[in-house]
Formats: structure tokens, sequence, C-alpha cells
């Protein structure tokens, strides 16, 4: 498959990949209530990736995901309630995008 018809270049998955390993490794070291954080971010870093070469609902959910999170990732210790709406939200998002799409985890 080309790169070009990728939703990473091999840049950006060996990029994602990359930090992924490293905050499993940072996780070891820091309070477990940050966890969280880290998983969101790297959900961000996929979507920034991954949204130039999305279309249609699936774009939206992207470019949204990837412009919110910081700001809303802000808000785990002011209004923490604010921050797992958030959270909520983009589950919702996401299990309406694969619905959509007919998912159903078995690998097609």
């Amino acid at each position: 498959m080309e790169e070009s018809n990728m939703a990473l270049t091999h840049e950006d998955a060996l990029e994602l990949l990359a930090f992924l390993i490293t905050s499993a490794h940072g996780c070891l070291r820091e309070s477990s209530d940050y966890g969280h954080y880290r998983l969101i971010t790297g959900a961000e870093r996929l979507a920034r990736a991954w949204e130039p070469r999305s279309t249609g609902q699936i774009s939206s959910f992207l470019r949204s995901l990837s412009t919110r999170t910081a700001s809303e990732s802000s808000y785990i210790d002011s209004d923490p309630d604010r921050y797992m709406n958030y959270l909520a939200e983009c589950c919702q998002s996401i299990a309406e995008e694969i619905k959509q799409r007919n998912i159903t985890g078995d690998g097609r």
C-alpha cells in the first residue's frame, strides 16, 4: 500500500508508537491518575496525523479532538466533571462513527 493512501505515514506511526511506549514507561513513575491524560494525548496525536487523510464525519471528529483536547484537559484539576464530560463526549462520538461504519471488532 502506498504511504499516501494510509491513515498514518510510517513516520507518524513511529512517532505515535514512541509516544505510547515512553508514556507507558513514564506512568511507572507518575501518579496513577496521570494515565488518562497520557491516553487522551496519544489519541490527540493520532487525530492530528490522521485528520488530513480523512473525510466526512470522521474528519470532523478528528479535527475537534485535535483542537479541543489540550484546552479541555486543562480542566482536569479545576473542573473534573467538565473533563469527564469531554471524555464521555469523545467516547460517544467514536462509538457513533464505529456504528455508522458497521465495525464489529472482529478484524474486518
